[in-house]
């Protein structure tokens, strides 16, 4: 029992010398699991790409240490998110924070994100979505329109921040509304043409 205690002490050190390096993050979560079996989640935060993301992460990292019930997603790719990895290595237990970076736009974001949420925390039903509060209809939305095709029902909830820039981001949620009814793989044509972008397959 003894040399137990100590090897689970070592690890414990182990693991707290690797926690803010995600070059590590691997190896700590292997030694997390080793520790505690992954908990039940009951909440999925999902913080979405877009215009300040700073803001958008922090609020979801507010809200993701304020529950012990949540993991957390974060959802899209590119220069919004170059400084994810720190966010990622203040999780409760390693095992909560996803990355999700294939994604480029609100619908995106919605289909893969509910994907991994199905996929990896099947004991959740309540979804918290995370933007600016121009983006709520939009990402509300579709969120509900692929988590009633996913066949599990979710409680699906917003939370804000403030949106900076209202004029240009109102214009944009309008002009971007529409390609919520198009078929997607019109969307998407227009989504790479408009932000001169690929997606990532």
């Amino acid at each position: 029992m003894k040399n137990d205690e100590k090897e689970l002490s070592t690890k414990r050190y182990a693991l707290n010398n690797i926690l803010g390096d995600p070059s590590k993050l691997e190896e700590a979560r292997k030694l997390a699991n080793y520790e505690k079996p992954e908990p039940a989640y009951k909440r999925a935060i999902v913080a979405l790409g877009g215009p300040n993301q700073e803001k958008r992460l922090e609020k979801a990292l507010y809200e993701y240490q304020s529950d012990p019930s949540a993991a957390l997603i974060i959802s899209g790719f590119g220069k919004d998110f170059k400084n994810k990895e720190k966010y990622m290595v203040k999780s409760k237990d390693l095992d909560s924070i996803i990355v999700e970076d294939k994604s480029i736009n609100t619908e995106e974001n919605a289909i893969n994100s509910l994907y991994i949420i199905k996929s990896e925390f099947p004991s959740i039903d309540k979804i918290t979505i995370v933007s600016d509060y121009a983006h709520q209809p939009r990402s509300e939305m579709l969120f509900k329109k692929y988590a009633k095709e996913s066949g599990k029902k979710y409680e699906i909830e917003f939370s804000g921040i403030k949106t900076e820039d209202k004029l240009h981001r109102v214009i944009y949620e309008l002009g971007a509304f529409p390609l919520s009814f198009v078929p997607y793989s019109t969307h998407k044509r227009i989504t790479q043409k408009i932000r001169g972008i690929n997606y990532r397959e």
